[in-house]
């Protein structure tokens, strides 16, 4: 998770983390096409209770990738 914060953008000035991850996720697979399909982005979104570790909970792709 650490690498997916920083990919994120970390902690902030105060050290809170964000209250929303944004992750794009890309790859290619073996298959008809030759070009690998669009980035989906997804969201995760910081559980409300007072969590140790701080749990993200997947809320799901943004829409328009």
């Amino acid at each position: 998770m650490l690498t997916a914060l920083t990919a994120a953008g970390g902690v902030d000035e105060t050290g809170e983390l964000p209250p929303i991850l944004l992750l794009p996720q890309a790859g290619s697979y073996v298959g008809p096409r030759a070009e690998p399909g669009p980035t989906i982005t997804h969201q995760y979104l910081l559980d409300d209770d007072e969590n140790v570790p701080p749990i993200y909970r997947y809320a799901g792709a943004v829409d328009g990738g």
